[in-house]
């Protein structure tokens, strides 16, 4: 009987085809792990964009604001609120609110300009606002502490006030 070597035989087809579905199956693990990686480390990148932002907005208000108050609302939930005001009115009185409201137990940050949110930050470890005024200059440390799957983050930014240290030469 002669043998017919010019073909596939049924074992060697099978063969091939297992040895295709496990490679296969090992590139398709491979790659859902690394879309899996891709994704937290976008909402990283993410989340860290959002505290960049809000540094920046705060540090944009604080630049130009012409009077600042701080208040602590004491209770169930502290909540510490800062007040900064960007212009004065013609009797001298302070204008245009920026208020932002620090949530100690809810863990967020909300920056509110005249009564509207621009901005709202969860899962805020702290946050603390501190004046530097002396009589040479106004400045304002901020620092933000955020969590973002289980990593804290801590941010530090140190801005000056063109217009505080005007007000604090009138009086």
């Amino acid at each position: 009987m002669l043998k017919n070597n010019s073909g596939l035989t049924l074992l060697e087809l099978l063969l091939s085809i297992v040895i295709f579905s496990v490679i296969m199956t090992i590139i398709a693990l491979i790659l859902f792990q690394s879309f899996t990686f891709l994704d937290d480390s976008s909402q990283r990148i993410a989340k860290n964009r959002l505290d960049e932002v809000m540094l920046e907005n705060i540090s944009r208000f604080l630049r130009k604001t012409v009077q600042y108050e701080e208040k602590i609302e004491a209770g169930e939930n502290t909540k510490y609120i800062y007040y900064i005001y960007q212009n004065l009115n013609e009797d001298g009185q302070p204008i245009d609110l920026v208020k932002l409201t620090y949530d100690k137990a809810a863990q967020t940050l909300e920056l509110l300009e005249s009564d509207k949110l621009v901005q709202k930050l969860n899962n805020v470890a702290s946050f603390n606002l501190t004046t530097l005024i002396t009589d040479q200059k106004s400045d304002f440390r901020i620092e933000l502490s955020t969590i973002t799957n289980g990593i804290r983050k801590d941010k530090i930014k140190t801005v000056y006030s063109r217009n505080l240290a005007v007000l604090a030469e009138e009086e």
